[in-house]
């Protein structure tokens, strides 16, 4: 998925939402076979009323969450840098 099509999707799911003040902020994970990544991603609404996402710097861990498919409760733990 490319960011603008992520983007696009966060817009869409923030418009019925944005206006019952449900969310600001969403976290997405990619979990991939090297490493986690997490994004996040502001929705604002600006003086026209339009929507706008904003995305922060996110975080990194290596190795991918594959790699815990022998330890799965070891994965929680492995995930929490991401959050930080």
């Amino acid at each position: 998925m490319t960011r603008s099509h992520l983007v696009g999707v966060l817009v869409a799911l923030a418009s019925p939402l944005a206006s019952a003040d449900l969310f600001e902020t969403a976290i997405v994970i990619d979990a991939g076979s090297t490493g986690s990544r997490s994004f996040l991603y502001t929705v604002v609404r600006d003086d026209s009323g339009s929507l706008a996402v904003t995305r922060a710097k996110g975080r990194k861990v290596k190795p991918g969450l594959s790699s815990f498919a022998d330890a799965p409760e070891a994965a929680a733990r492995y995930l929490m840098p991401l959050f930080e």
